[in-house]
């Protein structure tokens, strides 16, 4: 039987784990980065999706009866299902029916409700958003 040199041996696993080490090092990196930009990515989406809302809610109470900008409302409010979690229609009912209201009858206490009621409505929802 060949007689194995130690010291031959612990210098090729030495030179080994040298070259291997950094590769397996970066690797492990790169995939840490990679998550940590995607979940950054999906929190700028969040805060980008929160913000188109409450500008299309606060032009729907200014301009309560532009078809158009009713309907990117709408929209927005659609997208918030995509970021937000226990979020339904019956979240934004308590908004949209003080919103109505002003419709059918704009002066400055039904005006106040509704910014109140999207007001509330913006605080659950920023509740949901990670503190940078």
């Amino acid at each position: 039987m060949p007689e194995i040199d130690l010291s031959l041996t612990i210098t090729g696993i030495i030179a080994l784990s040298a070259i291997f080490s950094p590769i397996i090092t970066g690797i492990i990196n790169n995939y840490h980065a990679t998550k940590i930009k995607k979940m950054d990515m999906y929190e700028t989406a969040k805060r980008n999706a929160l913000s188109t809302f409450i500008d299309c809610a606060q032009a729907a109470i200014l301009n309560s009866t532009d078809r158009k900008i009713i309907d990117q409302y709408v929209c927005s409010f659609d997208k918030l299902f995509i970021y937000f979690s226990n979020i339904s229609v019956e979240t934004i009912k308590p908004f949209d029916h003080a919103r109505g209201i002003l419709v059918d009858n704009y002066n400055d206490d039904n005006y106040i409700k509704a910014n109140h009621e999207l007001c509330k409505l913006i605080s659950t929802l920023s509740e949901q958003i990670k503190k940078r």
